[in-house]
């Protein structure tokens, strides 16, 4: 049955990333990931994405139709300012640059919170080979090749292989027939009576009120 786990890393995976690493590892991942990376930036329509860690700064450029890491800072694009730790889970996908900039764990010196944000789907296309999305660029396929009837419906003894597909194709699955059967009536209301509102306890300014003794009287407002 095909697989929907699309993780990039596990629990236990995750290790603390500093600044050494921007120079000392990142190149060698974007050796492999940096025409994806730089593919993601045109599309978005981005320039560069600085980073300021604990007072390093570096910030990631396309050159010659790869994404690379430089040190210093760019004359564009946002620089944004990171302790260790935030820099570390915004790497390694534990934080988003959304989740980041919401907690009040980045600073910007240049550039505004959208900005920072743009370069979120480029980071996961450069460390998780995630690419960005482009129009056309996602089809939805039946297991036989052809186009995926995606209005279409599941029986619980249906094949699982042509269910795992679907699922695992379109990321949901309507089951039809599950809540039927004996079983079923039981967990029905016994009684579809709607309920009654409530009689008013207390008389609106100005309106009739009643009495300790049961009668009503005309109440007058105050002024």
């Amino acid at each position: 049955m095909a697989s929907i786990d699309k993780r990039t890393r596990y629990v236990g995976d995750t290790t603390t990333l500093d600044t050494a690493w921007l120079f000392d590892d990142l190149p060698t991942i974007l050796g492999d990931t940096g025409d994806l990376g730089a593919r993601g930036v045109e599309v978005l329509g981005l320039t560069t994405f600085g980073l300021d860690v604990d007072g390093t700064a570096a910030h990631l450029a396309v050159d010659r139709g790869k994404l690379v890491v430089r040190e210093g800072d760019a004359d564009d694009g946002p620089i944004a300012v990171l302790d260790a730790a935030a820099f570390s889970e915004l790497m390694q996908d534990i934080s988003s640059t959304f989740g980041l900039t919401l907690a009040g764990r980045v600073q910007l010196r240049r550039g505004t919170a959208d900005d920072f944000n743009a370069w979120e789907p480029v980071l996961r296309a450069m460390l998780d080979e995630r690419p960005v999305y482009e129009p056309g660029s996602i089809e939805f396929r039946a297991r036989d090749g052809s186009p995926l009837e995606v209005r279409q419906s599941f029986r619980i003894d249906d094949p699982p292989d042509d269910i795992g597909h679907f699922l695992a194709e379109a990321g949901y699955l309507h089951l039809e027939g599950v809540f039927t059967g004996p079983r079923w009536p039981r967990c029905r209301p016994s009684s579809a009576t709607p309920s009654r509102p409530r009689p008013r306890t207390t008389a609106p300014r100005g309106g009739p009120a009643t009495t300790t003794a049961g009668s009503r009287r005309a109440s007058s407002a105050s002024t």
